[in-house]
């Protein structure tokens, strides 16, 4: 019979299919031949490991001679498909990178991501490399306070602050404003220094000589 059934499988968003099982039916009327029971298949994936994929079941008719029946017993029964030492995917995002060769992710949630990238060239865009797997963690976003009033001695201020959920790695500058309407810019000359580590900062700058000035300590 021309008449297949197939299970195939796509690296490539289903642009192209590919064969990983095939068995072609097996039925005559003089001689019938055809499974009379669910018979366990097992395709292996190992070969494509680390790829993201899709996997999807044809039954192809080929040309030539066919059987046509809808009675009980007759085609390709399907039943309890599972997949092991796999993960789905959900929720698949594509995105271009406007410029440049790297990129900063940022997920909006926690959990494990997988991340692939592909080269796109002048005509065509090429199959995605290599999966990397991420978990984004949960972070708590710090909180940044005035802890008292400025300390002006001559022409230095100082000023206290406390940082709730204070993380490594984080940096402060100091903003400036002539008044609380104006613009405000970042003060390159001010210094921090832990009064105490990870919690209390200090950071000290020059009046320049205002009689007022309002200011804004910033984290990132």
């Amino acid at each position: 019979m021309s008449q297949v059934a197939k299970v195939q499988l796509s690296v490539d968003q289903g642009n192209s299919w590919q064969d990983i099982y095939s068995q072609p039916g097996d039925y005559s009327q003089s001689q019938p031949n055809q499974e009379t029971s669910f018979t366990t298949r097992t395709v292996p994936l190992a070969s494509f490991a680390g790829s993201s994929i899709l996997v999807r079941f044809v039954y192809d008719y080929q040309g030539g001679l066919y059987y046509v029946d809808a009675s009980a017993g007759v085609g390709w029964y399907i039943d309890d498909i599972s997949f092991s030492d796999t993960e789905e995917l959900t929720a698949p995002v594509v995105a271009d990178i406007t410029a440049g060769t790297s990129f900063v992710f940022s997920p909006v949630s926690a959990g494990d991501y997988l991340l692939r990238v592909r080269a796109s060239i002048p005509g065509r865009t090429l199959a995605f490399g290599p999966a990397k797997r991420v978990t984004a963690t949960a972070v708590v976003p710090p909180i940044v306070q005035f802890s008292g009033s400025p300390s002006v001695s001559g022409n230095q201020v100082q000023i206290d602050f406390n940082v709730t959920n204070f993380r490594a790695g984080m940096t402060f500058q100091l903003l400036t404003a002539s008044d609380l309407g104006a613009a405000w810019t970042t003060n390159s000359s001010a210094s921090f220094l832990p009064v105490v580590p990870n919690s209390t900062f200090r950071v000290t700058t020059s009046t320049g000589g205002a009689t007022k000035m309002f200011y804004r300590v910033q984290s990132n």
